[in-house]
């Protein structure tokens, strides 16, 4: 499978739909003389917004130059300051691969769907927007001015990638907001940011959210060398083994 291009609308809707089971709507369309087709003169996103409301969008069909647009259905979108989202990239590095199409200002980072949430700190972080459901919405390339930074599939097979749980990512987001700090979600205290891991549960090994119902055991190393341990409460705890009677002679 050769390289995907995203530039032409007709291929870019072809491969979202076939590819990534995304189906896309036509969005308005931007002038380089007259602004967008939406014909608001302040027009914040022109030509990368949809046509009406997006619980209707049902079209497959894509006009020239007009904006793709996709529902948050199947995948969260955490939109933010261009800046926060590349800065987040950074800190994740090749650890794990997080889908992010950027504009002029913008940058927005898609994580696995109804899993958003967890990328924010009791559920809220400042300047970051979470779209969730089938409601939200989001452009994509080659709407007006954007472009994928980090495609949501693998460059070198096409093969479409896993999206990150949004718990994965959380501690590098927070750590753009605020470099240095991260808010502990059981205390709510600020303080060090330790490691830059998501939490597994220590009987399952499956990502867990760090509350003060999965806490199993608060860690007391200043220096983060022993830290906080966390399990779902529906997991079973293993049983011990018994040790066997020694016979005396």
């Amino acid at each position: 499978m050769g390289p995907i291009n995203t530039s032409v609308p007709e291929r870019a809707s072809r491969t979202y739909r076939e590819l990534l089971g995304w189906p896309v709507a036509t969005g308005h369309r931007y002038r380089p003389r007259s602004g967008c087709t939406c014909g608001e003169r302040d027009c914040l996103t022109p030509g990368a917004h949809p046509r009406r409301e997006v619980a209707v969008l049902t079209g497959d069909e894509v006009a020239l130059g007009g904006a793709l647009i996709a529902t948050t259905k199947y995948f969260d979108a955490l939109v933010m300051p261009k800046k926060t989202g590349l800065a987040t990239l950074a800190a994740v590095g090749e650890a794990v691969v997080v889908p992010c199409v950027v504009d002029d200002t913008r940058a927005v980072l898609l994580v696995r769907a109804a899993t958003g949430q967890h990328a924010l700190e009791n559920g809220v972080l400042p300047t970051v927007e979470l779209r969730t459901g089938p409601t939200g919405w989001i452009a994509l390339p080659p709407s007006h001015r954007t472009r994928w930074d980090t495609p949501p599939w693998h460059d070198r097979t096409g093969h479409p990638i896993l999206l990150p749980h949004g718990q994965e990512i959380r501690r590098h987001l927070v750590e753009a907001l605020c470099p240095g700090r991260h808010t502990d979600t059981v205390t709510g205290v600020p303080g060090p940011v330790l490691g830059g891991f998501p939490e597994y549960c220590v009987y399952c090994e499956r990502l867990v959210e760090r509350t003060e119902e999965t806490l199993l055991m608060l860690g007391f190393s200043a220096s983060g060398s022993r830290p906080s341990l966390y399990a779902h409460p529906e997991c079973p705890k293993p049983r011990k083994p018994v040790p066997k009677r020694v016979r005396r002679a």
